[in-house]
């Protein structure tokens, strides 16, 4: 099997993009005509999105029966799934807002937590994915998986 790949969800890293563009965009220009060369900072917002969106889009989180491997701008990391249990949440309707600050994903070893994935990471179409494949593709002992609705 070739693995399961989750991709990192983008819709908010792009609304802020939009928004902070649409609103720093008018504000530097205006600032530049009036000869005030600091409003050129408002630019930073923009690109400080822009670039949370770039790391965004190549957020890779590729699992196997036997490992898990997350590729992130900084590199790839391999997590072997030996021994391990998973932890499971996936966040849905209106309790969505309270369990937001809970990981979806924490895989723990002799009870040490060796991964976590914070929940507004992935798209939610892949974190289903990824709750059925840790059901049917792995031996894993899960603790618990949950659909918060």
């Amino acid at each position: 099997m070739d693995g399961l790949e989750c991709r990192g969800d983008t819709a908010l890293p792009t609304a802020i993009l939009l928004l902070a563009g649409a609103l720093a965009l008018p504000a530097a220009l205006l600032g530049i005509t009036a000869g005030q060369p600091k409003s050129l900072l408002a630019l930073i917002a923009p690109l400080a999105a822009a670039g949370w969106l770039a790391a965004r889009r190549r957020y890779r989180l590729i699992l196997r029966p036997d490992r898990l491997e997350q590729l992130t701008w900084r590199g790839r990391t391999v997590i072997p799934l030996c021994n391990t249990t998973a932890e499971i949440r996936i966040p849905a309707g209106l309790r969505a807002a309270r369990t937001a600050h809970l990981p979806c994903l924490r895989l723990r070893r002799e009870g040490r937590v060796i991964f976590s994935l914070p929940t507004g990471t992935l798209r939610s179409r892949d974190l289903r994915a990824m709750a059925e494949f840790f059901r049917q593709e792995t031996d894993l002992p899960l603790r618990h998986i949950s659909f918060l609705t």
